[in-house]
């Protein structure tokens, strides 16, 4: 601005502006109030995102709070179904410590510990939770129905899945880099459990997802296996040491 025109401005108080239309500013309001919905239709998408949040379970809660009993349960029946799927003499005796030891604790011709934990379809990028979450509500449902269908928050009807053997691979890796780093205490030997919840998802298809898991060199765990349901049965598929099946 030059000396003179500040002078005629700070005399008679005033300040012209160009039309933005006019020069090509990025930052001026030059494009049209056009966003492709109304701001009615914001309200319940917001109100989905906000109960997402607030009511979101807590997917690790060996972090943060106590097992809750569904997940002891949980974990206790996944542990002495593989210890009698595999054919081991042994029986439960105890809960394990959370600080030290795996979730399950056996005794038998020695102690035995399984650590367990839930393998279930990766979402989306944007909800990566969104089957482990429906997953618990079910479980925590005294009167759960005999069919649940998972319903997409973004859509609003039932989820449909696709990639269904990567996305539980996903899940399954996940939960093998979670696990493998720790470590655990007093006890002869150690297992990995892992409770493979993704119908309808077949023991072939659990093949593939085994062969294409990679297992840290270095870990805890002596055994770590995959327990699933397939045509109302349980069965155990082994994928270290080597890959073998139990049923």
């Amino acid at each position: 601005m030059k000396p003179k025109t500040a002078i005629t401005i700070l005399e008679k108080k005033t300040l012209q502006w160009s039309i933005p239309n006019s020069f090509n500013d990025p930052f001026e309001f030059k494009n049209p109030f056009a966003y492709g919905f109304e701001w009615d239709e914001l309200l319940e998408v917001a109100l989905q995102e906000y109960a997402k949040i607030l009511t979101q379970p807590q997917f690790e809660p060996r972090h943060s709070t106590l097992p809750s009993p569904e997940q002891r349960n949980h974990e206790k029946f996944t542990a002495e179904k593989i210890v009698s799927l595999c054919d081991e003499a042994t029986q439960f005796v105890r809960f394990g410590d959370d600080k030290r030891e795996p979730d399950i604790i056996f005794e038998g011709k020695d102690s035995l510990g399984i650590e367990v934990t839930l393998a279930y379809f990766q979402g989306d990028q944007d909800d990566p939770n969104l089957h482990a979450r429906e997953l618990w509500k079910l479980v925590r449902n005294p009167n759960r129905p005999r069919v649940h269908r998972i319903i997409d928050p973004k859509t609003g009807r039932a989820k449909v899945w696709d990639q269904m053997i990567e996305r539980l691979q996903a899940r399954c890796q996940e939960a093998i880099d979670q696990k493998c780093p720790k470590t655990y205490q007093g006890l002869k030997r150690t297992w990995l459990g892992i409770y493979v919840d993704a119908p309808p998802i077949e023991s072939h298809d659990l093949y593939v997802v085994a062969n294409n898991l990679v297992i840290p060199s270095v870990n805890p765990f002596d055994r770590i296996l995959l327990l699933h349901r397939a045509n109302s049965q349980y069965r155990v598929l082994q994928i270290f040491p080597e890959i073998a099946s139990y049923f």
